[in-house]
C-alpha cells in the first residue's frame, strides 16, 4: 500500500517538473535554446542550444517579427559535422515557449552582428526577410 502513494507522489512530482520546464520553454529564459529548427530541409531539435551535429551559436538578436507584443529572438545554429557552417534562424515566443524557424545558410564564418532595417535581417552580408513564419534570402 505505501508503494502505490510513493509511486504516486514520484508521478505528480514529475508531471509538476515537465509543466514547469515546457512553460519556461525548456530552458528558463533562453527557452528558444530548446526548440525545433528546419535546417537544410530537416527538423533539428535543440535541446539546452544543442543537437547531434548541431550547437547554439552568438550573436544573438531580439525583435517583434508577428507584432504579438512578445520579444522573437535571432540567433545562429553552427553546424559542426564536417565543414562548420553558420545559419540565421529565428525563435518566434508564444504562450507555450518558442517555435523555432528554417535556417538560411550564411557561410564558414559566424557574423559579428545581427541587425535588422526597415523590417529587415542583416547578417553575413545577406539581407534577410521574415515572411509568413519563413526567413527567406534577399536576392539582389
Amino acid at each position: 500500500m505505501n508503494k502505490k502513494y510513493i509511486l504516486g507522489g514520484v508521478g505528480v512530482i514529475i508531471i509538476i517538473v515537465l509543466i514547469l520546464v515546457l512553460k519556461n520553454g525548456g530552458n528558463g529564459g533562453d527557452g528558444f535554446k530548446s526548440a525545433t529548427y528546419r535546417i537544410e530541409g530537416e527538423d533539428v531539435l535543440l535541446v539546452n542550444g544543442s543537437a547531434e551535429g548541431f550547437k547554439y551559436s552568438e550573436p544573438k538578436a531580439k525583435t517583434d517579427f508577428n507584432n504579438d507584443g512578445k520579444a522573437d529572438v535571432v540567433f545562429l545554429i553552427e553546424k559542426t559535422s564536417g565543414i562548420s557552417t553558420y545559419y540565421l534562424v529565428a525563435a518566434l515566443k508564444n504562450d507555450e515557449g518558442y517555435w523555432g524557424t528554417n535556417g538560411v545558410l550564411l557561410g564558414e564564418s559566424a557574423p559579428e552582428k545581427i541587425e535588422f532595417l526597415d523590417g529587415k535581417i542583416l547578417a553575413g552580408g545577406k539581407t534577410i526577410e521574415f515572411v509568413e513564419g519563413t526567413l527567406l534570402e534577399v536576392k539582389k
